[in-house]
């Protein structure tokens, strides 16, 4: 497969898929910020911001689970 019709492809899958984010990519980076939320959590320092970013990219991964799971249902 050349690039030109690999980055086709990412573009029409979209959302985190067409900046070439995986599902396993997206899971470390809830991960890391699950932990950075911890740590500010014991100085006592506010984590609504963090707490925010990791329900949005929970949905989006459970977007992507989703999408998968039509798609192999369709074939």
């Amino acid at each position: 497969m050349n690039w030109g019709l690999r980055i086709l492809r990412k573009i029409l899958i979209g959302g985190f898929t067409m900046m070439g984010i995986s599902k396993r990519d997206l899971k470390y980076m809830i991960k890391a910020i699950e932990d950075i939320a911890k740590s500010k959590q014991k100085r006592g320092l506010p984590t609504h911001k963090e707490e925010e970013l990791i329900e949005a990219w929970k949905q989006e991964l459970s977007r992507m689970d989703t999408e998968s799971k039509s798609s192999g249902l369709k074939r």
